[in-house]
């Protein structure tokens, strides 16, 4: 949504070209397959096993209980699944937040450049139609005057 809003305000010429729904199901597919790259490991971060256990009311019947058995925890383990533990908080919570708050940094921006902009234009508008405004006037008076003073050569000719 951030990258959209980003397009559509300061990119408004290609908006019609990257904002579409064929580009929007791209988009919706390239984030659940990394999605699913990012998950894959914590499929097989564990493995569950069969474990005998006695009930606690007979204890002449035998049950099988599921424990897992946690790879992370695995000394030779430890640093592959740190790195990936790094690298999953990067992707799925660091990344994701510094882009947004960057695109909408860019975002307001950009807005308070067109605020001032169009202010600018405002304001030009405004002294572009004072000028009109005292153009007109000046005109009036001198047509005003040129008419007195024809009357007055007039008036003296008969």
């Amino acid at each position: 949504m951030a990258i959209q809003r980003y397009i559509y305000v300061c990119h408004s010429e290609k908006a019609k070209q990257w904002c579409t729904v064929p580009m929007a199901l791209k988009a919706i597919a390239c984030i659940n397959v990394l999605a699913l790259i990012v998950a894959i490991p914590m499929f097989i971060e564990g493995t569950f096993h069969a474990t005998p256990v006695p009930s606690l009311h007979d204890p002449k019947k035998i049950f099988n209980a599921c424990t897992v058995r946690d790879y992370s925890e695995d000394e030779r383990y430890r640093t592959l699944f740190s790195i990936y533990s790094l690298i999953r908080a990067l992707l799925i919570n660091v990344g994701p937040c510094t882009i947004l708050v960057i695109f909408n940094a860019i975002l307001v921006e950009r807005m308070k450049e067109a605020k001032q902009n169009r202010d600018k234009l405002i304001r030009r508008r405004s002294y572009e139609s004072r000028s009109q405004e005292q153009t007109n006037v000046t005109f009036m008076l001198v047509c005003n005057q040129r008419k007195k003073t024809l009357r007055k050569q007039s008036f003296h000719l008969f």
